[in-house]
């Protein structure tokens, strides 16, 4: 857990990441116990000033932190290799406070990067202003790194290919603040090296940290690690995603409906494409499992273009994903989500207490692109139609007359019907229906609208007979006494 920017630190975000990650189905080998997080949230820095001359660090115990994941639990190791690069001459002390650095600044030409007026102070000069307590911050020599790499500084990226970078346009960048926390420059080397990650894989944006972090490895004599940088994700409209324009954060998809699955199919399919070799005329595969997406994947398959985020392509995925699971699956999904996410919902407690509810998903899951279409879609089940609209281009051709008496000869039908709905034949049903329209010289689909509208409001439902038989014989008749009677 990268906490070392105390600014931009928000409590609880690092319990959030992983709720995300085990909500993902993700699991950690290894991660930070609730008590670390806990003192991390109350992290206040307490480094001495004069660290730099604390001859104890050379002997750290370094697997005292093997079982650290948060950095700022981890400062005694940071320090151990800043103070190795400080007398080795690959980091020095910088004095100047903000203003003065500010006013350096301002007086550098264009694109000149920054190098510290007390670069070149002597060991004397330097303890001395430390023993004082004056503050400073540990700056990379760049310089130094030059004379001994050479300026230019190529690698190989494992995504954009060969880089070359200009040391002579790098900045001294600070590695170690005044407070003796490391940047992320610093602490990510080490971090990297002695916890064994072999692939760094991060966003674009970090590609000009990388020629600081390479010179790390570098000054402490280190293999350098293969890097990837994957380029951002755009929006449909080209820009960078931004949570400005909506929903970016993966936790939000999973509160507005978007299954778990769904996200793991689609999300690293942005930016990568499994190398499949398909026979002739075959299909292009596009739904893979969690495991069939490791085995696949391979880091010089993702491309070196922007891909684009597609909310229509997502919300295919997901519907995709609704209609495979199977109705007990899917149930199980709609109630843990209605759980966690709605629980304010007025419709909680009757759809968590419905025995029928995996029936009712069953009838309307193919018309749902996520769980709250699901809600949508059986809210029919559970709430009376408040106003029905008689004057529909459906039936707007049938008066109030001719209505009222087709429904009167709908509830005449349902009572006569048995008590256990489940035991309603759908071709007595209509051909009964059928016989109304023929009695009051209407068409057939007329009679299967004005009963629709009459028991749900809509003029689209599930299948209707499945619909009347999940309310039973008398909620159909409750709601169609109603109509009946307000049917002006």
């Amino acid at each position: 857990i990268e906490d070392t920017d105390r600014k931009r630190f928000v409590p609880g975000s690092t319990q959030s990441l992983i709720d995300t990650f085990n909500e993902l189905g993700i699991k950690f080998d290894k991660f930070p116990s609730k008590q670390d997080i806990c003192e991390m949230e109350n992290f206040i820095p307490n480094i001495l000033s004069n660290w730099i001359f604390d001859n104890t660090l050379e002997n750290l115990d370094e697997a005292l932190f093997s079982e650290k994941f948060i950095q700022t639990q981890r400062l005694p190791l940071y320090l151990k290799y800043a103070k190795k690069l400080y007398e080795e001459g690959w980091l020095y002390p910088c004095f100047l406070n903000s203003d003065e650095l500010e006013q350096i600044k301002k007086g550098l030409p264009k694109f000149q990067p920054f190098c510290s007026p007390h670069k070149y102070l002597n060991t004397e000069e330097i303890n001395e202003k430390i023993s004082k307590g004056e503050s400073f911050v540990l700056r990379l020599n760049v310089e130094k790194c030059v004379k001994e790499f050479g300026r230019y500084l190529d690698y190989e990226d494992l995504v954009l290919g060969k880089m070359t970078f200009d040391l002579q346009t790098v900045d001294d960048q600070v590695m170690i603040k005044s407070n003796g926390i490391p940047t992320y420059h610093f602490a990510v080397v080490i971090d990297d090296k002695l916890m064994g990650i072999t692939h760094p894989i991060r966003g674009y944006s970090w590609l000009p940290s990388t020629p600081k972090e390479i010179l790390i490895y570098k000054a402490l004599n280190w293999d350098i690690i293969p890097f990837a940088h994957a380029t951002d994700i755009l929006d449909p409209t080209g820009g960078k995603l931004s949570k400005r324009k909506g929903s970016v954060f993966v936790n939000e998809f999973l509160k507005d409906g978007y299954l778990r699955d769904a996200l793991m199919n689609f999300l690293p399919l942005l930016g990568w494409k499994p190398k499949i070799k398909y026979a002739y005329g075959e299909k292009e595969r596009e739904i893979f499992s969690l495991e069939e997406l490791i085995d696949l994947f391979e880091i010089k398959h993702i491309s070196k273009t922007n891909p684009v985020f597609d909310i229509q392509k997502l919300n295919w995925y997901n519907k995709q994903y609704i209609r495979i699971s199977t109705d007990i699956e899917l149930t199980k999904i709609f109630l843990d989500w209605l759980e966690k996410y709605q629980k304010n919902n007025i419709l909680f407690r009757s759809i968590r207490e419905d025995k029928e509810l995996s029936r009712k998903i069953s009838l309307i899951k193919d018309k749902c692109k996520t769980l709250t279409d699901i809600i949508e879609n059986i809210k029919i089940f559970y709430i009376k139609p408040e106003k029905i609209d008689w004057e529909s281009d459906k039936i707007k051709h049938l008066n109030t007359y001719t209505i009222k008496i087709v429904l009167t000869d709908i509830k005449n039908l349902i009572t006569s019907f048995d008590e256990d709905s489940k035991k309603w034949n759908q071709e007595i049903w209509e051909q009964n229906m059928r016989s109304i329209g023929d009695k009051h010289n209407i068409n057939h689909a007329d009679v299967f609208m004005i009963c629709r509208l009459a028991v749900t409001g809509h003029t689209y439902s599930p299948t209707l007979l499945d619909t009347l038989q999940l309310l039973g014989k008398t909620e159909v008749n409750k709601r169609i006494n109603i109509a009946i009677e307000n049917c002006v």
